[in-house]
């Protein structure tokens, strides 16, 4: 009978503890020098008995991450969500609740569930905690041991937490802090894409409808707009900005109906797609047909909207792919550290 060699005796042991549960994929595996010191045996018998696991498909080696568990049968990777897009907030002594920023989340949670079942991993909703008994309770009973973030400043408290229980952690919106592993769209790309499409289209005289023009997102689209409708000729007072007490589509409406009773452009270039649909709401029910007689143009590519009648033209966040990337990170079998952004992609639709 064949005797094993001590790389093969080394692998085995090693395959036997991945299929113990003691791994998860994502964790980080001994590395070689911990494994010469446990079996008593040189590098080079560890690395025969690594390289036999990576091909399996097991681990993943690299030089800034060291060696990353890529499957095992334990139990599987708990990935938290913490998002500031669903949470209610005092307004005028009353909790109101953002219906808008619910359809994102729920978009956001399908399309990151999905792709973490991919990655034979769960995704788990944590919640806005003001203690952080409760946050440090929750992710030890779930076991969560890698986190998404999506945007607001209360978040930067919590990432001091996450950073003291040692849980990676990526941010899938704008972060200010460009040392954080960020997968997000570009923004900026995005505004570009939808200004220039109006320009193409042939349009002049164009009304920006907008949100809270605080908000970074919104704020950094109408820069860009404005620049880019300049940059080509187009007059000052061709280019109007309304404002929208809120980002609803009722807002909306009601903020275009009121400028259409003075002013009637040849289109309305959104900075969302909800504040598009009241738009488009307003202009029918004023008696305008889009596109003939007016454009609409949003910014998001909701899934919600994809059967809007006309098909709404507009600017696609790419969250399946910011999603995908995000996943691949955090479980380890994408990139060491991750600073990625992404290009969004025009729907031409039929609005515009």
């Amino acid at each position: 009978m064949k005797l094993m060699s001590k790389s093969e005796t080394i692998g085995n042991i090693l395959h036997k503890k991945l299929s113990s549960g003691k791994y998860r994929p994502g964790d980080s595996f001994p590395t070689e020098a911990q494994l010469c010191n446990e079996f008593g045996v040189s590098r080079t018998a560890v690395r025969e008995a690594l390289s036999g696991l990576s091909r399996e498909g097991l681990i993943k080696r690299s030089p800034r991450r060291g060696t990353v568990v890529l499957k095992s049968s334990a139990q599987k990777t708990v990935i938290g969500f913490m998002s500031s897009l669903i949470y209610q907030q005092p307004v005028a002594g009353k909790n109101y609740f953002d219906t808008t920023h619910f359809v994102h989340f729920t978009e956001w949670m399908q399309i990151l569930s999905l792709e973490a079942q991919k990655q034979d991993a769960i995704l788990v909703h944590v919640p806005r905690f003001h203690d952080e008994k409760e946050l440090v309770s929750m992710i030890r009973t779930n076991n969560i041991s890698r986190m998404i973030l999506f945007g607001a400043d209360w978040l930067e408290e919590q990432k001091k937490i996450l950073d003291r229980l040692k849980i990676l952690k990526c941010s899938i919106f704008e972060t200010e802090n460009k040392d954080d592993n960020y997968v997000i769209f570009d923004n900026l790309d995005g505004a570009r894409q939808a200004a220039e499409h109006v320009l193409a289209k042939g349009c002049n005289h164009i009304v920006i409808l907008t949100g809270n023009p605080e908000y970074k997102g919104y704020a950094d689209r109408i820069s860009v707009f404005t620049r880019i409708f300049k940059d080509n000729g187009i007059p000052a007072d061709s280019v109007r900005i309304v404002k929208c007490p809120d980002e609803g589509v009722n807002a909306a409406y009601n903020a275009v109906k009121e400028c259409l009773s003075t002013y009637r452009p040849e289109v309305f270039l959104c900075c969302s797609d909800f504040m598009a649909l009241g738009a488009m709401n307003a202009a029918v029910d004023g008696g305008l047909s889009v596109p003939r007689d007016i454009g609409i143009m949003g910014f998001d590519g909701l899934q919600s909207f994809d059967n809007l009648c006309p098909k709404l033209s507009t600017i696609r966040t790419p969250k399946k792919e910011i999603a995908g990337e995000a996943i691949k990170f955090l479980i380890g079998t994408g990139e060491d550290d991750i600073h990625m952004t992404i290009r969004p992609e025009l729907i031409t639709g039929e609005t515009l």
